[in-house]
């Protein structure tokens, strides 16, 4: 099958993709993928003409780091390939006309004449913000996993993971203090290749009170970097931002606050640059993650970051070393092993609960066997090597992680700046997914590391998520609900809180995307903000595509 340039989609008005020509190939390709690396390739491919492609190119992978997207078009094949995070969308459509490959979800549909909703992927974003598997919420529209590759040749599309994040205990026997050791070993070699690609270069860090960002600054304090800034947001006086300003203050870094109430929100919401980078993050995959946008945008439009300026946040310190793992799976004995029915139910709880009193069992065991097939089809269920916390991360990896999380990335690059993910690095992939349960559990080793090394010497005395009620005023309010709703039940007061008070005490603002009056009469109560976002990004979708069949 002959694939015309055409048939390859790439919309790019950030400049993020390079166009790498060679005389029988073409190569786009974002992140760490150099000319060098494509010319590399190139020269694989066409030296062993008769060999295995797939490996070829699997083998090439393998010496990409860390954050890329790569597709090649080689005569009549096209080859291509997610970093092993999914930090760069690419996609695929399954055309009456035959296969055609992407980075642009909507523009790539628009081309191969797609257009239908897909039900079962409209109803998991309604209910976890993102779409369960590789199915879009278009029809035959798909979207790259997290360590995915693909040959499209002879009218046939080969799809396989050269990477599967799955954690598995390689040296249980290993000591803690070993452990302890090459995790800040590694921590401080990933930090020094961080400082490497700045050369020099502002490096801005969203800094929070917690231990991700914390890590960030306070190791590339220890390593002599100096050009950096610090910036926290959200309401004033909010415990993130006062937990930062002392860490920022203590390191010596500047820091700068960007307030964020609910009506500057609204009006937020409203603008013209919130709307171009719904376009521009629009994807049918997950709800457009907006948090740092805001703030971002202050700071460039004042002059504080630098226009060449890097980019770190501390995603996903937290989810990697092990702080998403549920209490019941850290239990290892052979009396208590979770079915996958068992483990799946509650990881619906946990991730399909945006909204309370919406959703149908019939909706959740829907979502559920999507869940389990999405592990089948992984060869995991069945695999009795495989731990039960291990398949709980691998789900959480695949959808939640590489779709929401990782995709507010997209908002840097919107704003055309550089940045880099270190927390996400092959070496933090590997290593993580080799330490046993025991010091997962709890981020055991993770906060063992830092309070050892103390880094900065920001570890000891600066608490971490030391949480205050904002705004000031709602706190008399608040108690004496809290009191009124005590003989009720806690959880009578958490959907009396959830309705009344979450509206004004989110410290970002972020559920000014609807007015308040509209979430106090309605029958369903949401989690949180990301049930307002999630439901105005479906309106967004169904305005302009077709209903579900």
């Amino acid at each position: 099958m002959n694939v015309p340039l055409d048939d390859v989609i790439v919309f790019d008005s950030r400049n993020v993709w390079k166009k790498f020509e060679f005389s029988n190939a073409c190569i786009y390709a974002a992140g760490t993928v150099s000319h060098s690396d494509c010319k590399n390739l190139i020269n694989l491919i066409q030296g062993d003409a008769n060999g295995d492609l797939r490996k070829i190119f699997t083998d090439w992978l393998g010496g990409v780091k860390d954050h890329f997207g790569v597709i090649c078009q080689f005569g009549d094949m096209v080859l291509a390939a997610a970093d092993r995070v999914g930090s760069y969308q690419i996609f695929v459509a399954d055309a009456p006309s035959g296969w055609m490959i992407g980075t642009d979800g909507p523009r790539l549909a628009a081309a191969a004449g797609l257009g239908i909703l897909d039900g079962h992927a409209v109803l998991s974003l309604a209910m976890a913000g993102y779409v369960t598997g590789k199915q879009t919420a278009i029809e035959n529209l798909s979207i790259f996993h997290p360590g995915e590759a693909l040959i499209l040749a002879n009218g046939t599309c080969n799809r396989w993971e050269y990477y599967r994040f799955l954690p598995r205990e390689i040296h249980p026997e290993k000591a803690d203090s070993e452990w302890r050791r090459d995790l800040a070993k590694l921590t401080l070699a990933t930090l020094e290749r961080l400082k490497q690609l700045a050369n020099g270069r502002q490096i801005v860090i969203p800094l929070s009170g917690g231990l991700d960002s914390r890590l960030i600054a306070s190791g590339l304090k220890h390593l002599g970097v100096r050009n950096v800034i610090c910036f926290s947001y959200g309401q004033s006086g909010n415990f993130e931002a006062a937990t930062a300003q002392k860490i920022a203050e203590k390191l010596g870094y500047s820091w700068h606050f960007v307030p964020m109430s609910i009506g500057q929100q609204k009006r937020f919401f409203a603008s013209d640059i919130y709307r171009d980078y719904l376009e521009f993050s629009h994807d049918f995959v997950a709800t457009p993650f907006q948090q740092d946008l805001y703030p971002l945008h202050k700071l460039l439009s004042a002059g504080l970051i630098d226009g060449d300026a890097v980019i770190v946040n501390g995603n996903s310190g937290d989810f990697i070393s092990g702080a998403h793992i549920p209490k019941f799976l850290c239990v290892q004995n052979d009396e208590f092993k979770p079915d996958i029915d068992i483990l799946t139910d509650r990881f619906i709880t946990k991730h399909y609960s945006l909204w309370e009193g919406k959703f149908s069992q019939e909706q959740r065991k829907e979502m559920q066997s999507k869940l389990i097939a999405e592990l089948r089809e992984d060869h995991q269920e069945s695999d009795g090597a495989v731990l039960p916390y291990a398949l709980w991360e691998r789900l959480e990896f695949i959808d939640r992680q590489s779709k929401y999380v990782v995709s507010g990335q997209r908002i840097y690059d919107f704003l055309n700046l550089d940045w880099q993910l270190p927390l996400w690095s092959d070496g933090y992939l590997d290593f993580w997914a080799s330490v046993p349960l025991r010091l997962k559990a709890d981020q055991r080793l993770y906060k063992d590391m830092l309070q050892t090394e103390n880094w900065g010497d920001v570890w000891h005395d600066i608490p971490a998520n030391n949480k205050t009620i904002r705004p000031s005023w709602i706190i008399p309010l608040r108690l004496a609900a809290k009191a009124a709703c005590a003989p009720f039940g806690r959880k009578t007061w958490h959907r009396f809180e959830k309705r009344f008070f979450a509206y004004w005490m989110d410290w970002g603002g972020n559920y000014a995307i609807t007015p308040f009056r509209f979430l106090v009469f309605r029958k369903e109560i949401a989690r949180n903000s990301v049930a307002l976002h999630s439901e105005a990004y479906l309106s967004f979708i169904h305005k302009r595509y077709k209903s579900e069949r």
